[in-house]
């Protein structure tokens, strides 16, 4: 099976940035790397630390800065080799609980990157041992953070994917998700973790993933991200069949207009969820939804949602709006 490389900060940066409405560009220059390169740990771990504590506006505000640094940084140690060293002294340096913490995040990214992205047969015999020895040592980051702080989320959020990664069996994914959301209920990297482990592509089901998207969308009605698994293993679903026919159905309809429609009641201004919504009422033929999206939209259209086609985003518009899609339209509040 396919792969891409998912690891809980980079999750967290990604979806944070589709769903504010962000385009898919390059970052911007993190103030938290030129600390680690000026071997300045004690104000990189006061930096880490200060984000950390505003983690709890991530969902309201769609973007988390602490999820952006420690994907900064784990960028910038797997693009430049000769940082490196300084992410040795700041971990001989540091009793705080993020440079393992990075450690981790950054031994999975030179797994897959070792590994490759395609499918399983695709993968170099001598690539496998390798692999697994960076999964390994993202494992004894991810528990030595752990151990500075046991009260963090994320070293456990990161033990989930590894589980998952170094196929110790879905009984393990489970018993290390449940630690997970002990220590942060709502914790969206955690559920989308859990998400995958039951998904067909990682030897679930369709059913499997849907029934769980369900339950943990009823468990925590006041979270407009973990309402979103639902659309998202319908989405899963429809990888396998026609999208039209697949969204023409009355329950994938009602279930994923419903999480987006939840979404942007917390969140009204995403960009992201308003052209989400635009492109499933096309797929959809609801065509009084896509009217209602398309206006609010104007022309700030989303390319992640529109697989990168304006094209594809000027035709449903105009499939909702006629000639008046070509009207000046007053683009959408910026976000």
């Amino acid at each position: 099976m396919r792969h891409r490389i998912v690891t809980p900060m980079l999750l967290s940066l990604l979806f944070a940035a589709a769903s504010s409405g962000a385009e898919p560009a390059a970052p911007a220059p993190s103030p938290v790397v030129p600390l680690l390169a000026q071997s300045k740990f004690t104000e990189l771990d006061r930096a880490l630390r200060d984000m950390a504590g505003r983690r709890a506006d991530c969902a309201a505000r769609g973007v988390c800065e602490y999820a952006d640094a420690v994907s900064a940084l784990t960028r910038a140690l797997a693009d430049d080799e000769t940082l490196r060293p300084y992410l040795d002294a700041w971990l001989r340096a540091s009793k705080a609980p993020f440079a393992e913490l990075v450690h981790g995040e950054y031994e999975t990214v030179r797994a897959w990157a070792e590994r490759g992205t395609g499918y399983s047969n695709s993968v170099a015999p001598d690539a496998w041992p390798r692999f697994f020895a960076h999964l390994a040592a993202a494992e004894g980051a991810y528990r030595k953070s752990q151990q500075i702080d046991p009260h963090a989320p994320d070293p456990m959020v990161g033990l989930v994917y590894l589980a998952l990664y170094q196929q110790k069996g879905l009984a393990e994914v489970k018993r290390r998700f449940d630690a997970a959301v002990a220590l942060d209920p709502g914790s969206d990297a955690a559920h989308r973790a859990m998400l995958l482990a039951v998904s067909r592509r990682w030897g679930g089901s369709d059913e499997a993933e849907l029934a769980f998207a369900r339950m943990v969308a009823a468990a925590h009605p006041d979270s407009p991200d973990l309402g979103l698994l639902v659309l998202q293993a319908h989405v899963d679903a429809a990888r396998s069949t026609d999208e039209r026919r697949y969204w023409r159905d009355p329950v994938a309809w009602s279930d994923g207009s419903a999480a987006l429609e939840r979404y942007l009641a917390k969140i009204p201004e995403s960009s992201w969820a308003h052209n989400r919504l635009a492109r499933l009422a096309y797929v959809a033929g609801k065509k009084e939804v896509a009217v209602r999206e398309f206006k609010w939209i104007g022309d700030a259209w989303h390319p992640s949602v529109w697989q990168n086609s304006k094209d594809g985003f000027t035709l449903a518009r105009f499939w909702a709006l006629g000639t008046a899609a070509f009207s000046a339209a007053p683009a959408a509040p910026a976000e």
